[in-house]
């Protein structure tokens, strides 16, 4: 069998388990894989341009309920700890900047959710089988590794920078094709080398997926994960805190008063709620046909390790993927106690560009230069 070897670092604490996950934290090859067929989904969109054409070419590759995979997958995680201390769990969301990122891992009097710790490493082996050894078995999983590696996480909350993963390099027969980037210079070269090697649309896609609109900042370097993440979960927390007209919508659906327009900041994701002291509390959530209760973020946030003249330094990476943001026919509903409504999704991704430029150190990188 032909193999390729991925060595990943756990970078922020990683909210991943199985059906008891309130107990126990756990690196699963399931987990992976699953992981691996989101990205794959996302590097070949503008490709192929259709999700029923690349769910039969991913369905080849990673196996279906009729058909087997052509790969195996081995992950070498048995040595991986949890941190289950309460004490110490509650510690990581006593910064608001954290607890705000991790929105749902906790609650006030009691903090339940164990996570695999930070700075451990875990390594995946992907065995192609005989009958399954060609090139582009070989480019699609390669680029699906390096997604993983740059853009993406595993686990509750890896939108938002909880369980983030660094990739320190990648082996194919033992040949070395990806080293790890030592410097926030050499990381916008690996950005740009993987968006110059994919096929990018210039429509919006169907699902989240790389396009001609995808971009990604790089941001400044920390000496501690937990600053990297403090750092954007303040920015987050003050920008959509400065949306004024989305506070004037939710005052009038207050007063019972009649509106024409939901909030801007739906498209940093659904649901979304506002509780405004003394006045009451306002629910918006997506009302999808075939019954989908939330809509994921598009803006991708997460934190790469890079080792710097001997040094670790965390850089937080942000990337937004404009896409269809609900599927034909959805709405958005308001409601609050005075009354309630349901209007058509009007989505902007201006807001969340322009959250990104209110970085000014950014390095920029986009899809499409």
């Amino acid at each position: 069998m032909s193999k390729i070897c991925a060595n990943f670092k756990i970078t922020t604490p990683m909210f991943l388990g199985g059906a008891d996950n309130q107990n126990t934290a756990e690196l699963r090859p399931t987990s992976m894989k699953a992981a691996l067929r989101f990205w794959f989904r996302a590097i070949n969109y503008g490709k192929y341009q259709d999700y029923k054409k690349i769910k039969n070419v991913e369905d080849e590759l990673f196996g279906s309920t009729t058909s087997q995979s052509r790969f195996i997958l081995k992950l070498n995680s048995e040595n991986i700890k949890a941190e289950t201390n309460e004490v110490r769990i509650s510690n990581l969301f006593n910064a608001p900047e954290i607890g705000y990122l991790g929105y749902g891992l906790f609650q006030r009097q009691k903090f339940y959710r164990p996570y695999l710790i930070p700075g451990q490493s875990f390594t995946v082996e992907l065995l192609l089988k005989p009958k399954s050894k060609n090139r582009l078995d070989f480019e699609n999983l390669i680029k699906a590794i390096k997604a993983l590696g740059l853009f993406g996480g595993l686990g509750s909350r890896s939108r938002r920078g909880l369980g983030s993963v660094t990739l320190d390099s990648v082996y194919v027969d033992d040949k070395k094709p990806w080293t790890a980037p030592e410097s926030r210079e050499e990381l916008g070269n690996a950005f740009k080398d993987f968006y110059s090697d994919l096929e990018l649309s210039r429509d919006i896609p169907e699902y989240t997926a790389f396009s001609s609109n995808t971009r990604t900042i790089i941001l400044d370097e920390f000496s501690d994960y937990k600053e990297a993440l403090k750092s954007v979960g303040r920015a987050m927390m003050d920008f959509r805190r400065d949306c004024d007209k989305d506070t004037d919508i939710v005052l009038d659906a207050l007063g019972g008063r009649d509106i024409d327009k939901h909030p801007d900041r739906v498209v940093f994701g659904l649901p979304h709620n506002y509780f405004i002291r003394g006045q009451g509390k306002v629910d918006i959530n997506p009302v999808i046909g075939s019954g989908g209760t939330r809509r994921s973020s598009p803006l991708f946030i997460k934190i790469i390790s890079i080792k710097e003249n001997n040094n670790i330094k965390y850089v937080p990476i942000m990337t937004v993927f404009p896409s269809e943001f609900l599927p034909k026919g959805s709405k958005i509903s308001l409601k609050s106690t005075r009354r309630s409504y349901t209007l058509d999704p009007k989505v902007s991704f201006d807001l969340i560009n322009e959250f990104m430029d209110t970085f000014p150190n950014r390095l920029e990188v986009k899809a499409l230069d």
